[in-house]
């Protein structure tokens, strides 16, 4: 199987537009991973029944986590069977039925490519933290599963791992591929959303470092 398309969700309405998009793709090779992380309400099992696929599993956490879903995407890595991983939000969505086609002339371990955030192209090359989100990149799923840890540095620390450890392949002349229509730490989910983005940036770029040290003090 080429791909392992991974969501981790609070069943946000928007999900089903997501899944719509994946299932109109050309390219039939892949498994879509939803991991609930939340409890599923009566308007919420609608929208599940409507989203059935013979090649989407949803499974629900044993208890929500609310960690920004990375206990959710951890759990899914070591379910894929794909052999590239591509992590989706519940909030995004593939730009048009050719992605999944396209990405097949990926051959390096992993590769960035343009997305479409808030209306504007967003991609840097070369990537890195709080310079590339992880709906910028497909990686071959043996390079290591979603850090399970409790905080928004997760997807920064696997980008960095990803570079520090593997060469990548640059896409940067793609169009869009993936649309994310807003942040998820952006003005319309908090009253100081800009403000809060920019506190959690910094903290985790502070933790990160942090972690960073400590593995090099115990070597």
């Amino acid at each position: 199987m080429r791909y392992s398309l991974i969501t981790p969700t609070l069943l946000r309405p928007s999900l089903e537009r997501l899944c719509v998009s994946i299932d109109a793709q050309t390219c039939r090779d892949w498994e879509h991973l939803i991991a609930v992380d939340t409890v599923i309400s009566s308007a919420a099992e609608r929208m599940l029944a409507r989203i059935q696929h013979k090649q989407r599993m949803i499974s629900q956490c044993p208890r929500p986590h609310r960690n920004y879903g990375n206990t959710c995407r951890h759990a899914a890595c070591l379910r894929a069977q794909g052999d590239y991983i591509f992590y989706l939000d519940d909030d995004n969505y593939l730009a048009d039925q050719n992605v999944l086609r396209d990405l097949e002339s990926v051959t390096a371990a992993w590769a960035i490519f343009p997305i479409l955030l808030k209306g504007n192209q967003f991609f840097n090359d070369p990537p890195g933290f709080q310079r590339t989100d992880t709906a910028n990149l497909i990686a071959q799923r043996r390079l290591g599963t979603w850090p399970d840890i409790a905080d928004y540095e997760a997807d920064g620390i696997l980008v960095e791992r990803l570079r520090r450890d593997h060469p990548y392949q640059s896409l940067s002349d793609w169009r869009p591929l993936v649309v994310m229509p807003r942040m998820n730490f952006g003005d319309k989910w908090f009253p100081w959303g800009k403000l809060q983005n920019e506190f959690k940036l910094r903290q985790a770029r502070v933790r990160s470092w942090g972690s960073r040290l400590k593995r090099r003090l115990r070597t």
